[in-house]
């Protein structure tokens, strides 16, 4: 006697492909949250969540926000995500730092 076993079917592939891809997608937050609590790592975001910098690069403003947001949120204060030459950087602005950009930009108006 054996046993007929079924493939696993259409569906299930697709829901196991959907769950991944929507960890990945949620592990962003967290991920920026622990490197900047823990102040190592960040060079490591810039490899593993590239498609979702391209994704925020070329996105419409309110996306853009969104993902800001959820970089941010969990995030020290000081903590941001800068963008020169087309390289993305998760970096550790000090107070002095961020209070010359604040007063680069009052300047430019």
């Amino acid at each position: 006697m054996s046993i007929d076993r079924k493939k696993p079917d259409v569906a299930f592939r697709t829901a196991v492909v959907a769950t991944f891809g929507m960890a990945y997608l949620l592990s962003f937050g967290p991920a920026c949250w622990i490197t900047s609590r823990a102040e190592r790592g960040s060079e490591h975001l810039l490899a593993i969540y590239r498609p979702i910098l391209a994704c925020w690069a070329t996105s419409p403003i309110p996306v853009q926000k969104a993902i800001r947001f959820y970089a941010l949120v969990g995030s020290p204060q000081g903590w941001e995500w800068e963008r020169i030459n087309g390289e993305w950087r998760w970096v550790k602005y000090r107070r002095s730092d961020a209070e010359l950009m604040e007063w680069a930009v009052r300047r430019r108006k």
